[in-house]
């Protein structure tokens, strides 16, 4: 897992599940500089994202058709709790707690609307908490079919705090959610469009500028859902599709 953001309630590592592990390495490697180190599991090998010596996320075959994506883990104290929770409240578990390590494991769910949403667990890694910078990812958010309830789910799973909220006129109201006790936002949800034919979470991957990002983006075989956006402070933000067919999303600042 990554030595930055692994704070409680923080998303702290990323998985891309892809149809085409090499070309979706390629293609992120263009785009971010990444390389991609292997690790020795026992009874598989396990392809990770890596900035220099420093993990990002993990790329692995996905099994099945249809496209890729992304899944983000939340760091909870116990996965037992916070799964017994997610049940309790209407979700599925789709991963039971795995081993990682001796002090480390992680599971999987799907939330009452479809979407989801990793977590993980470490009793021995107190967290550093730093905020990251270009070249990983910075922001996560979910798009719901009724934000309301998306919102009390994860609240209750994740302790998450209500944030700052924007209104988005027609698109309703952006709300930003933050760590518990912090003033650290780490994402935000809102009511989806009706082209959208799931809820879904993306992950916004912060490059130093948009332009070159999003030549890049269409030269490699992916698609720009939307042209840039200001999110305020001189910051703009854009949704892609990769080669393979998985969201992610792209945010330079100011």
């Amino acid at each position: 897992m990554a030595t930055k953001d692994t704070q409680l309630g923080q998303v702290v590592w990323y998985d891309l599940f892809t149809p085409d592990a090499a070309a979706s390495a390629e293609f992120y490697g263009a785009l971010t500089g990444w390389q991609i180190q292997t690790m020795n599991m026992g009874n598989r090998t396990y392809s990770m994202f890596v900035d220099g010596k420093e993990g990002i996320g993990g790329l692995e075959p996905k099994d099945g058709p249809g496209p890729g994506h992304w899944i983000g883990y939340v760091r909870v104290r116990s996965l037992a709790e916070t799964l017994d929770k997610v049940t309790e409240l209407g979700g599925i578990t789709l991963k039971e707690p795995t081993s990682i390590s001796p002090t480390s494991a992680y599971a999987i769910f799907r939330d009452p609307q479809g979407a989801v949403c990793g977590i993980y667990a470490d009793e021995h890694d107190p967290g550093r908490g730093e905020r990251p910078d270009v070249g990983r990812f910075t922001w996560s958010e979910m798009g719901a079919e009724q934000s309301d309830a998306a919102r009390e789910f994860y609240l209750a799973v994740f302790s998450w705090e209500l944030g700052d909220s924007m209104d988005m006129g027609p698109g309703g109201t952006y709300q930003m959610l933050r760590a518990a006790g912090t003033d650290w936002h780490i994402g935000g949800l809102y009511d989806k469009s009706h082209e959208s034919p799931n809820a879904f979470w993306a992950h916004y991957i912060t490059v130093p500028a948009l332009g070159p990002a999003l030549e890049l983006v269409k030269e490699r075989g992916g698609t720009v859902l939307f042209e840039p956006q200001s999110v305020g402070g001189g910051d703009h933000i854009v949704q892609c599709i990769d080669p393979q067919g998985c969201m992610f999303a792209l945010h330079a600042r100011a």
